[in-house]
């Protein structure tokens, strides 16, 4: 016999307690629900209100605008550029990343910082004469620097001429090699030594010193039994004192506090262990005052400013 037709036969008690039982299955299930509900509720409310106090935290930062900003000039990278140039672009791609991570290393950042600070404070800075010029090109340091320039210079003019002879359409840089960790013009010539053999017969700098040893003037007035050059700088560094710093400071308009002291004593100490005055990057490397700070205690000429205090030879070289 089916089971329908055993249902039709089923005593009505037997109905009512299925039907009771059924009622019950569903009301158990529902009291569950209700209860998780219940649970979950301000669990939920505090996950929504921790969103939205971030999102808002993001907006506040500029997040959204940087984002919005970032899909327009996508949009018309993308709009703007063929096929050949999108594929040109993920080809190198690599490459750009090896620039940037080479660019944000600590020694590239400072550097750019302390060419920002000079440029910032480019009407503090000295007149250099052509003979003061002629002098510094005797500096390792302003050498290294110079041969520098100059390979920077000439692959500048390298790839000047190369865009100029490029056939319209043509990607790359014909005469290169792009295997290596930076794409680099093939030269059959000997390449030009980065330092002038002369620097090598240079004598050596001390460790952490920027500028080479420098040595007392001579003495060009006397001002109660203390010499000085011509230029404002003890002509005996072993007369210097405490007090006479404190005088010549105020001479100077400058008034001293602990951080100018601070650099002052470092300035001296410095000289006494390495026989240089220290230039304005060691002065900060050295000290860990950064440059910025040092244009703010000492205004004008910091470098010369400090070692006139300090009661030691003018920096050679140093603004």
């Amino acid at each position: 016999m089916h089971e329908e037709d055993q249902n039709e036969h089923e005593p009505i008690e037997m109905k009512l307690d299925r039907i009771a039982r059924d009622v019950a299955y569903l009301a158990e299930r529902q009291r569950r629900i209700e209860e998780l509900v219940t649970e979950m509720g301000p669990v939920a409310r505090l996950a929504m209100g921790a969103a939205t106090e971030e999102l808002a935290t993001l907006e506040q930062k500029g997040w959204f605008r940087f984002g919005r900003a970032a899909v327009k000039v996508a949009d018309k990278v993308v709009g703007g550029a063929d096929e050949a140039a999108l594929e040109a672009f993920v080809a190198n791609v690599g490459q750009l990343v090896e620039t940037t991570r080479v660019l944000t290393q600590p020694a590239m950042l400072d550097l750019f910082a302390d060419a920002g600070a000079v440029v910032q404070n480019r009407e503090q800075l000295e007149p250099v004469t052509a003979f003061g010029a002629m002098r510094s090109m005797s500096e390792p340091e302003v050498q290294r620097g110079l041969a520098v320039m100059f390979e920077l210079l000439r692959h500048l003019g390298r790839a000047a001429d190369t865009l100029k002879n490029r056939p319209a359409g043509a990607r790359g840089v014909p005469g290169t090699v792009s295997s290596g960790r930076y794409a680099r013009r093939v030269r059959t010539e000997a390449p030009a030594p980065a330092v002038p053999p002369r620097v090598a017969a240079a004598p050596e700098v001390p460790a952490g010193a920027v500028c080479k040893p420098t040595s007392p003037g001579p003495v060009a007035t006397n001002v109660d039994g203390v010499g000085f050059t011509a230029d404002g700088f003890l002509a005996d560094p072993g007369q210097w004192t405490p007090a006479l710093r404190d005088r010549m400071a105020s001479e100077a308009g400058i008034e001293l506090s602990d951080a100018h002291r601070a650099l002052i004593d470092f300035a001296r100490k410095d000289w006494q262990d390495t026989g240089s005055s220290p230039n304005i990057r060691r002065l900060s490397t050295g000290s860990g005052v950064s440059t910025r700070d040092i244009y703010g205690l000492f205004k004008k000429a910091p470098g010369k400013t400090v070692a006139r205090l300090a009661g030691i030879p003018k920096p050679a070289g140093c603004i």
